[in-house]
């Protein structure tokens, strides 16, 4: 099951995860993100014991997204082991 992360819990929800983890960034208002969720939930789901989905709204969480480096959405990241493996 996915996780909603904030700024205060983002970092956290990535390097306990112990799996490989898609960071989600998105807004409510893009329509490419109403896409793709649909998509990295069933990933999720289908692979339950090697991926963990985390998602960060960038409209609340800012800061955090700049410091990822996400410049537009739809942006998404997969990360494992507290190192960034790749911007999809």
């Amino acid at each position: 099951m996915s996780v909603r992360a904030n700024k205060d819990t983002f970092e956290n929800e990535i390097n306990e995860a112990g799996k490989l983890v898609i960071a989600d960034f998105y807004s409510d208002s893009c329509v490419p993100c109403k896409r793709m969720s649909p998509l990295l939930a069933e990933t999720e789901e289908e692979n339950p014991e090697g991926i963990k989905l985390v998602k960060l709204n960038i409209n609340f969480d800012g800061e955090t997204a700049q410091k990822y480096n996400v410049r537009h959405l739809y942006s998404s990241r997969t990360e494992q082991k507290k190192q960034d493996l790749r911007e999809l």
